[in-house]
């Protein structure tokens, strides 16, 4: 084994030591109030439904004045999702891009993750997986619709369409077939100068991962070790696929955790963008389509990251 190896195994038994599981713990919620995420559930009231009912309503009225206390493992996951619920409310509550969508998807689904009903036909988890992405490509400055046979498209200069397809997740034995399905929608879905991309989400998996509780680490090392997390979750991938018409694949989670800096409750957000067409075919021998494509890819990255960056 190279002495490289050796210190990268090093780093990582290291942050192993620093990490802690818990179950329940005294937290103080930081990065919001849960009162700040009010304007979302009176924003999905305003729109007609009745959000008492649903998972959202039930997570907020269990916290209940979420100051310094003990808040068991399955309420702080479902509360990350409230925050999530709270970003798609930012983003499009003054956008009329979601007037057709049937927002009333949201409001279904267990209040628990250890409670969700896998393959249910409209399941609100995997919905508000699109409507998280279609907000980062609304504020990456892309024109979004839903009026498609796709989870989501945007305009591309000169006249071309991207397409989106969102994965969310259930189990690591579906991660292939979920991609394997996605690419293939997307080239149902492009025309010749088309685009595809595709969005997945493994959130459930690290949550799986961590058996359903929590873990407690500092600011400077959570980075490294949901990294490391998330690449024990996804090394099934095999990557033997041929791309065709999908440009971009993009790989999202979002994990609660607590602080040991200061006791604080806070989420790491990742999202990852991994080009499929510039990387691989945009050399010599030189084919128009695929310089076309990976030009457009490149393009769609570097606002993407702005986007992300700015969450």
């Amino acid at each position: 084994m190279s002495s490289a190896l050796i210190h990268y195994d090093a780093i990582l038994d290291s942050m192993r030591k620093n990490m802690e599981r818990v179950t329940e713990n005294i937290i103080r919620y930081s990065e919001f109030s849960h009162k700040d995420y009010l304007p979302a559930l009176q924003w999905l009231k305003d729109l007609g439904f009745n959000v008492n009912n649903s998972r959202y309503g039930a997570i907020m009225r269990e916290i209940g004045e979420f100051d310094e206390g003990e808040y068991s493992k399955e309420s702080v996951w479902g509360l990350s999702e409230m925050d999530t619920l709270y970003r798609v409310y930012l983003g499009f509550s003054d956008n009329d891009s979601l007037s057709n969508v049937g927002l009333g998807k949201l409001m279904n689904g267990s209040k628990y993750l250890k409670d969700e009903k896998i393959g249910a036909s409209e399941n609100s988890r995997n919905f508000i997986f699109e409507l998280q992405m279609a907000e980062v490509f609304s504020r990456a400055g892309a024109k979004i619709g839903f009026d498609t046979t796709a989870d989501f498209k945007f305009e591309l200069p000169g006249g071309r369409t991207g397409y989106v397809e969102c994965k969310r997740v259930t189990s690591t034995k579906k991660l292939e077939a979920n991609l394997k399905e996605a690419y293939d929608q997307i080239e149902v879905r492009c025309g010749e100068n088309d685009v595809g991309i595709v969005a997945v989400d493994i959130t459930r998996l690290i949550w799986q991962h961590f058996e359903g509780g929590l873990i407690k680490s500092s600011m400077d090392e959570v980075k490294g070790y949901l990294q490391h997390a998330s690449d024990e979750v996804t090394k099934s991938i095999r990557e033997e696929y041929v791309y065709c018409s999908t440009v971009m694949v993009i790989g999202v989670y979002c994990v609660p955790f607590i602080c040991k800096d200061n006791g604080q409750l806070t989420y790491y957000r990742d999202m990852s963008v991994s080009l499929k067409y510039w990387e691989k075919h945009a050399r010599s021998p030189y084919n128009l389509k695929f310089i076309h494509r990976g030009g457009l890819a490149c393009w769609m990255a570097d606002h993407l990251k702005l986007s992300m960056s700015s969450q």
